[in-house]
């Protein structure tokens, strides 16, 4: 007999969520990642192994979740955010010295942000915001090759 998914449960989902964004409110460390990436990839494999009722949600879910996963496996595991990721239009803020609530709002928008990192985030002291040599304007500039 075939073992039939379990059905889709939101407090789960939910608590995914959540822990995507938790950890970058702790400080700084490299097993930061090793606790809470576990979780996370348990809680994935929980949502992913069940089902909606739907083909198509049970789809969307997956393909909502699973860029998600990737980012905090980036953010938390490869890199260190405080570090090495500012907003565009605060590059001299630290991160490390926010307080609870704005610490808070600064990681549920840095794994939130659709577009990532390059286009409202970058890292921090590399000259490169608003100078010629990086953006579209750039291609149109130079001669076509010939």
């Amino acid at each position: 007999m075939r073992n039939e998914a379990q059905p889709f449960s939101l407090s789960t989902l939910i608590l995914f969520e959540v822990l995507l964004f938790v950890p970058l409110l702790f400080r700084p460390s490299r097993y930061r990642g090793l606790v809470f990436f576990p979780l996370l990839f348990a809680l994935y494999y929980r949502i992913i192994n069940s089902t909606t009722g739907s083909a198509p949600s049970d789809w969307s879910l997956a393909l909502a979740i699973t860029p998600q996963l990737f980012k905090v496996l980036d953010v938390l595991v490869l890199t260190n955010a405080e570090k090495e990721l500012r907003r565009v239009d605060a590059l001299e803020k630290n991160p490390e010295a926010f307080g609870a609530w704005r610490k808070l709002c600064w990681a549920v928008e840095l794994i939130n942000t659709p577009r990532g990192v390059g286009w409202n985030w970058e890292v921090p002291y590399i000259c490169y915001v608003g100078t010629a040599s990086r953006g579209y304007p750039t291609l149109l500039s130079h001669p076509p090759l010939r």
